[in-house]
């Protein structure tokens, strides 16, 4: 973890958060994924709101600039309380200006160790973040309570751009098998995987954003844009790029 905090800074947050906000699922480039990763979220509130749950509490896991509670307070009206945890501070901070939702509070916190009691919560959710334990997850779960997670698969999104810095892309190291093998050996129930295989144009601006703000590739410089430039844009303003993101929904 230490590397990720020296990485992000004031400078990566404020990128990030721009990049989200104009890829929001309110605007008209809908990122699909996202949308159908919310419907899942939504999913899990109705159902417990139909067993006259009040003021259901749920944990977004690395939450960073704090995108999941902004857009989950914006399309339900339901009664949550939603609590962001992340270990970097610059994106809390960022988090933290962007909302006045007294729905939303934001902790500095471990996903590994979570500072919480077990049973706290009905729904814990994660958007991108792999550095987690599923077996903190199930603790601070009540029981009934659901796992929302959206990842991608092998190649982070960008698989053309891996294939290019194979040996210093950093891939999944956790295969999506893995993940439903450990969500059944804790016992989890009704667990259902969502995989999609996508297929969307970037231009260069984007991508040289996207790895500048993400650390997917080791030591990223000004002479691997170049690379990418020249070997994979050639002369074309744009490029399809493949991606295989993935959705789990579990319930305890």
């Amino acid at each position: 973890m230490a590397y990720k905090i020296k990485f992000y800074n004031r400078k990566i947050a404020e990128k990030r958060e721009k990049y989200f906000d104009k890829n929001s699922i309110f605007k008209k480039n809908v990122i699909d994924t996202n949308r159908l990763f919310f419907d899942y979220i939504l999913k899990a509130i109705d159902k417990l709101s139909c067993k006259n749950k009040n003021h259901i509490k749920i944990l977004d896991l690395g939450t960073g600039t704090g995108y999941v509670p902004r857009i989950l307070t914006q399309l339900s009206k339901n009664k949550f309380k939603i609590v962001g945890i992340d270990l970097v501070p610059e994106m809390l901070n960022m988090a933290r200006s962007k909302t006045s939702d007294s729905r939303i509070k934001y902790l500095l916190g471990d996903n590994k160790n979570l500072p919480f009691q077990s049973g706290s919560f009905d729904i814990v959710t994660n958007k991108l973040s792999t550095q987690f334990d599923l077996i903190e997850v199930k603790r601070v779960l009540k029981n009934g309570g659901f796992f929302i997670f959206k990842e991608y698969g092998k190649y982070k999104g960008f698989k053309e751009i891996a294939e290019r810095f194979k040996n210093r892309y950093k891939k999944s190291k956790t295969d999506i098998v893995d993940y439903i093998k450990i969500l059944q050996n804790l016992n989890f129930r009704e667990i259902i995987l969502h995989t999609l295989f996508l297929k969307r144009k970037y231009n260069f601006q984007e991508i040289k954003n996207i790895f500048e703000m993400t650390n997917l590739i080791n030591n990223f410089n000004l002479k691997d844009l170049n690379l990418i430039k020249i070997k994979i844009f050639k002369k074309n303003k744009q490029i399809d790029i493949h991606s295989d993101p993935f959705i789990i929904f579990a319930q305890k």
